[in-house]
């Protein structure tokens, strides 16, 4: 199992190293700038989508218990059908039944800390 991972690993890195070519380099040098002021629009975009989360965080902090305890509801529905996501792929044999066990398991804790907290629960905490 291993010696197969190696093996494509090693394929795929003499392959980065062979595209890693003169004109590449010279191409990557010449959109410095582009990536500067791509960096920047990021920065922005990030600002703006920061600031959203923030007007939102407020808006559900105004919310009643009800009404936070129904977007839960859902939260749990949701992680109920990827936890069958994950049995299915188990099945399957596409994952390990061990990391399944630890992604359903790490969904079911993030939930739990989320409805303990009361947190709103698109937004990283700040």
């Amino acid at each position: 199992m291993f010696k197969k991972e190696l093996c494509t690993f090693a394929v795929a890195l003499s392959m980065g190293l062979a595209i890693a070519t003169p004109v590449t380099t010279f191409a990557t040098e010449t959109n410095a700038q582009e990536f500067i002021t791509n960096k920047e629009e990021n920065q922005r975009r990030r600002g703006e989508f920061d600031e959203k989360m923030k007007k939102a965080r407020e808006k559900w902090d105004a919310l009643s218990d009800k009404q936070k305890n129904e977007v839960y509801s859902l939260l749990e529905q949701e992680v109920e059908v990827e936890t069958k996501l994950f049995k299915k792929l188990v099945d399957f044999g596409v994952m390990d039944k061990a990391d399944a066990e630890k992604s359903v398991s790490y969904l079911n804790e993030c939930l739990k800390r989320l409805k303990e907290s009361k947190a709103f629960p698109f937004g990283r905490s700040k």
